[in-house]
This record gives structure tokens, C-alpha cells and sequence, in this order.
């Protein structure tokens, strides 16, 4: 940082010309302010510009005013040149993170010290929870930008569209820190390309292809001489990387593929072949995205192994700026081309004094290059925030319906810190939900139902990977029964959808002396065994039927008790118990088989049928008998009477006939 204690000593003509009409034409170093031409009068600047990073530029400024307050600088937007060799301007330009007030110079006159960042650094203000969508990393920055009204952003040096994520979180992060989270695992990098007209533009890129070369293209190397556009200082470094990264992740869709992939280091070392960089979860879903995910990783690393740290006085060297060296005395590093991936400039200028203090103007800066056949791919440096504890959310889904779920038994939910979610089936991707039990179409399936209050779980604590594993009563949805009263109960009960209305039920009572299993059907109830089934009941069992009862047997019924059979309907009914089977009638009538007899009771005809030709009937009148032998009365000792087709036998030893 620079001093701000004190100013720089003041000569004998320093204070005439403070308060005299200064201005900044012609001078190494320009600013323009919002306070208005010539306000400030930049001395000194100190900045950091690299590929992937937020530019920071540190400003040494007289004022012509010593009260200016915050905000007048605080936010807004200034723009500042270097003056060329040619005497044209490079400009910057940036937004004022934060201003210090220094060293009063004289009445009314003040040092003031400016920290200038872009207007995507602003972005490092404004945290949010929120969910998208089908949406490419392209298509999130494009939104978030939008919504702060920033346009200054280029994406045409994007070649390889990045593919739509199916649902992406940004989860108490800075919109800043998911911006750059989300380019650094699609392997894009950015850098800021500054105008004449006062923009910092945005500029996206995602190869080697992107670089663009100095307008002289050639920079000379020179150690001892300062002269613009020399390379002074020279120092080529080549650093170890791992020979290979490998990862792997795992797909429900697919949960037999091997996802595993990998991609070795194209770099010279022979040394690094037996090193790998391992991850799980690496993010991917498919084979062919861990193909792309596992080469950007790799390119990532390799990225530092071949770098140039140098030192030069051209002014128009930046981020993504190529060049090509020439000059240097050892031969394989004259004609090659590099691409500027940081720097840092250094500029003075003191003609303000006029003491003996004035010095001529200076500008030099220290840059990091690396070979410009390379294309640079960011590191992974934004860390993945991280859910590791379990939360709740509402189940939710289309309107007009009760149940919203897919093939996979899976539902959308609304999380609670989601302000942007409008509780329906757009309000969040399809979580997976637990089951107690479960296997190849086996197992149970439970689906959590809209206005549920569901606990969300997250793989890995990765807010990406959502998944459901229970369920929690709130005052909207209480339990199934009234608590405590009812503690001593299991229930499992549902809700007839849509329109509820109805429900079934099972509930086992586990109070002492009081213990019960109901199983209640809303409407029907179908049993299917596959082989046997066996019904013990200690004591009574009953069953009642509003209708009809049927059974159908497809070989024999067999009933077996201890004691009696009752089959009643109204007041007719049959009783089977070990003696006798009596039927009884509703006139009072019955029959009654044991093995004393048969006994009949009617006020009606009886009518006994083997065939049409055979048969009697007996009623009040008397008896019909019909047959070959149609009866026979015996009264033992010989004494008999039979009637048959070939005529009337009487038998006895006295018979007699009566006839008037």
C-alpha cells in the first residue's frame, strides 16, 4: 500500500502551482472523476490485473479539495490512462471500492488514496440462496448480470458452448463467488478488456485461441536498457505436475455403468507418470462429460508447469495479450510466443512538484507468462459451498394436483431460503426420496404428497444433489391421530386424492390389555395367496357383510370345529354340531337329521323326489305314492301290505275288509 502519512516534499514553487489552474494534459498519468476535469490529479498508480481475477488498481491522487465526502468517489465509476510511446492513452477504467483520506498538501488541497475494482467485483456484495434451472453457466451469468443492469460482457471467445445444467444452486454465496465457481468447472476463464470510452468490458474464453497479440507483437529483451517496450528482467520456470487425474461419479439412471475417467499430462516429465490426482464426485453424469471434465482438470494443472516471471516497460501488455520475444541471448527462448496471464504495473509521476523532488515519469510493471500454444484453464479455487446438515422442505408441484411424482417415485419440493420459487413444479428438480425398503420393482413406495413437509438430505453436502428421506408433521399437516390421547398407536392412514374425503387405515392399539390391529378399506379390499392361508382365532370371529358374501371353490371346501356351526339369515337358520343338522324356518317349520331319524315339521305338502317316475307327497289331505314298489307297510310276525304295478299284496293272519 502506498504511504499516505505525509506527502512528498514541497519545493519553493510547490504551493503557487497547487493553487494555480493545473491540469493533466500531456502528463504520464490521467483521471477523470465524477467531481469533475481535473479535480484530481493522478501521481501514482500500483494495479494487479490477471486472467480469471477481478482487477485491483491503487490510486494516489491530489485533490483540489480537502472535504470531499464518501460519497461523491465511494461506488462511482472513474477512468484513468497511461500515455504510450506514441503519445496515445491507455486507458482503464473502474469502479471506486474505497477511498482514504491522506496528507492535507495546503489549504484546500489533499492526498487522497483511491481502490479501484470492476464492476464485476461488485458482485462480491450481494449473497443469495437461489435455484436455476435447464440453464448453461452462460445463461446464469447472463441473468445475474441483467438483473444489475451490467452489460459490458463479451462471450463470443466461448467456442465450446457449455452444456445446460439440469439444476444448479447458488447457496449462501456471493453472486460473485458463483459466477466464478460455475466458469472454473467449465474450464472458462475471463479477463477485462478496457475502451476508450470509459467501459470495462468482460471478455469470456475457453482456449489458447482467445489470446491477442500486442500491437507491437515483437518485444525486445534487454536487461540494461529502459527504454519503452524492452524486456529488462527474464526468468523461465517449469514446476512438477501429476502424470495423470482420474475421477469417477455415479448415475441412478445408470447404476451399472462405470463412470470412471481420466486424462494424462501432455507435459515432457517423465518423472510424474506414477502420480495421479484422484476425485470422487467429480460432477459428471455421463462418460462423455467425465471425458471433458477429467481433460479441463488436467489442463488446469498443467497450466502452471511452464511459466515465465518477467519484468518490462511496455505499457500495453495485459491479461490475455500475446507477444513474441526476440533478442534474448539463449536461443530456445528467442521467437517464442507467449500470452500474458498476470501483471503488474508500477507508475510515478511527479511533475506536479516542481522541487527538488521532481523526478521524470516512470512506468514499469513485472508480468507471468506461459506458452502461448497453451490454453489457460482457471483452477478450481472458488470453494463448493456445502449443506451438512439435513433441512426441510414443502413438497410441491403443478396446480390442480395432489400427488406430483415421476417413473422414479421422485417429487419437487421449495426450500424454505428459496425467494425466488413459486411453489410449483418449477420450484426445484426431482428429488429421490427414501424408502424404507426397496429392490428390483420390490420394496415400498410411499410418495410424499404436496403441502408434505419433507427432511432434505444432500450427497457429498452438495446442494445439487438433493435427496428426501423423511417426513415431519407441522401444524398444517398433523399426524393421522389425535396426541397424545391416541400414543399408545402405529397408524399408517391415507387420504382418498383427489378431494380426500376418504382414507384407509392401519393401526395397531399397543395399549396393555387393550391390544388391536384395525385395517380399515375405503372401498375394496383384495387378498390374493399364493398358496395357503390359515386363519387362528382363540376365541370369537365374526363377519359382517352389508350385502353379499360369495365363495368360490375350485375343488372342496372344508370346515372343521370343535362344537356347533350357525348359519342365520333373519330367522332361518343351520345348526351342524356333532349330532344332528337341523334347519329351522321362519314359520317355525324344521327338518332335523341324527341318528334316531328324520324328523320334518310342516303345515304344507312334502314332497319326497328321486326321479319323475318316483316320488311322494304327503299333505293335509294324505299321501300320494308313486314307483314300481310305491310302499310297503310291515308290521312284522308276517302281517304286511304291498303296493306295486303288478298289483296289492296283504299278508297276515287275519285281514280284514271294511266296506259299506
Amino acid at each position: 500500500m502506498t504511504d499516505l502519512t505525509s506527502p512528498p516534499s514541497l519545493g519553493s514553487g510547490d504551493l503557487a502551482a497547487l493553487f494555480g489552474d493545473v491540469i493533466q494534459d500531456g502528463r504520464l498519468l490521467t483521471i477523470d472523476s465524477p467531481l469533475g476535469p481535473d479535480m484530481l490529479l493522478l501521481e501514482r498508480l500500483l494495479g494487479e490485473e490477471a486472467l480469471s481475477e477481478p482487477f485491483r488498481f491503487e490510486l494516489t491522487v491530489r485533490a483540489k479539495r480537502d472535504d470531499i465526502a464518501s460519497a461523491e468517489l465511494v461506488g462511482h465509476k472513474v477512468s484513468f490512462t497511461l500515455e504510450r510511446a506514441d503519445g496515445s492513452r491507455r486507458p482503464w477504467s473502474g469502479h471506486v471500492e474505497r477511498v482514504v483520506a491522506g496528507a492535507a498538501i495546503a489549504k484546500g488541497q489533499r492526498y487522497y488514496h483511491l481502490e479501484v475494482r470492476p464492476w464485476l467485483w461488485q458482485l462480491t456484495h450481494k449473497t443469495d440462496c437461489r435455484i436455476f434451472q435447464d440453464k448453461s453457466t452462460l445463461d446464469i451469468l447472463e441473468e445475474i448480470f441483467g438483473e444489475f443492469g451490467f452489460r459490458d460482457y463479451d462471450f463470443s471467445g466461448v467456442l465450446n458452448t457449455p452444456p445446460k445444467r439440469d439444476y444448479c444452486v447458488q447457496y449462501r454465496e456471493s453472486s460473485f463467488a458463483f459466477v466464478s465457481r460455475l466458469l472454473e468447472e467449465d474450464g472458462i476463464f475471463y479477463y477485462f478488456a478496457h475502451t476508450d470510452d470509459g467501459a470495462h468490458v468482460l471478455t469470456l474464453a475457453d482456449g489458447a485461441h482467445a489470446y491477442v497479440p500486442v500491437p507491437e507483437q515483437e518485444l525486445r529483451y534487454a536487461a540494461t536498457d529502459v527504454d519503452l517496450n524492452n524486456v529488462t528482467r527474464w526468468r523461465h520456470a517449469w514446476r512438477f505436475v501429476p502424470g495423470r487425474w482420474a475421477g469417477s461419479d455415479y448415475n441412478f439412471e445408470m447404476p451399472g455403468t462405470d463412470l470412471a475417467s481420466e486424462a494424462a499430462s501432455v507435459t515432457p516429465l517423465e518423472t510424474n507418470r506414477a502420480f495421479e490426482i484422484y476425485d470422487w464426485h467429480a460432477r459428471f453424469q455421463t462418460r462423455d462429460a467425465g471425458a471433458r471434465v477429467s481433460r479441463r482438470r488436467m489442463q488446469a494443472m498443467e497450466t502452471g508447469h511452464d511459466t515465465v516471471q518477467a519484468a518490462s516497460t511496455a505499457r500495453d501488455l495485459a491479461p490475455a495479450l500475446s507477444f513474441t520475444i526476440f533478442g534474448h541471448p539463449a536461443a530456445d527462448e528467442a521467437g517464442r510466443g507467449y500470452a500474458v496471464v498476470r501483471i503488474r504495473h508500477h507508475a510515478i509521476d511527479t511533475t506536479y512538484d516542481t522541487g527538488p523532488d521532481r523526478r521524470p515519469p516512470t512506468y514499469e510493471n513485472s508480468f507471468t507468462a506461459l506458452p502461448v500454444e497453451v490454453g489457460f484453464v482457471p483452477a478450481r479455487t472458488t470453494p463448493q459451498p456445502r449443506i451438512d446438515g439435513i433441512q426441510t422442505a414443502t413438497v410441491v408441484g403443478p396446480a390442480g394436483e395432489e400427488i406430483h411424482t415421476d417413473r422414479y417415485g421422485r417429487i419437487k419440493v421449495q426450500f424454505p431460503w428459496d425467494r425466488y420459487a413459486t411453489g410449483d413444479d418449477r420450484s426445484s428438480c426431482w428429488l429421490r426420496v427414501m424408502q424404507p425398503w426397496g429392490g428390483r420393482n420390490m420394496g415400498a413406495q410411499t410418495i410424499p404428497r404436496i403441502g408434505m413437509e419433507v427432511m432434505v438430505s444432500f450427497v457429498e453436502g452438495d446442494p445439487d444433489r438433493p435427496l428426501a428421506i423423511g417426513i415431519v408433521p407441522n401444524a398444517g399437516t398433523m399426524p393421522p391421530l389425535t396426541l397424545p390421547a391416541t400414543k399408545t398407536r402405529t397408524a399408517f392412514k391415507s387420504a382418498s386424492s383427489p378431494g380426500g374425503g376418504g382414507f384407509n387405515e392401519m393401526t395397531f392399539e399397543d395399549l396393555a390389555g387393550a391390544e388391536e390391529l384395525m385395517m380399515r378399506a375405503q372401498r375394496d379390499q383384495t387378498e390374493l395367496v399364493g398358496r395357503n392361508r390359515m386363519v387362528n382365532t382363540a376365541n370369537v370371529s365374526t363377519q359382517d357383510t352389508g350385502t353379499l358374501w360369495g365363495s368360490r371353490v375350485g375343488d372342496s371346501e372344508i370346515v372343521m370345529t370343535q362344537a356347533s356351526i350357525l348359519i342365520q339369515h333373519k330367522q332361518s337358520r343351520i345348526i351342524l354340531d356333532g349330532e344332528r343338522v337341523r334347519i329351522e324356518f321362519t314359520n317355525g317349520h324344521f327338518i332335523d337329521l341324527s341318528a334316531e331319524g328324520v324328523i320334518i315339521s310342516s303345515t304344507a305338502k312334502i314332497v319326497t323326489v328321486r326321479d319323475e317316475s318316483n316320488f311322494t307327497a304327503v299333505d293335509g289331505e294324505g299321501v300320494v305314492a308313486k314307483g314300481k314298489v310305491v310302499h310297503t307297510v310291515d308290521a312284522g310276525e308276517g302281517n304286511d301290505v304291498t303296493v306295486s304295478a303288478e298289483g296289492v299284496a296283504v299278508n297276515g293272519k287275519v285281514v280284514l275288509l271294511n266296506c259299506e
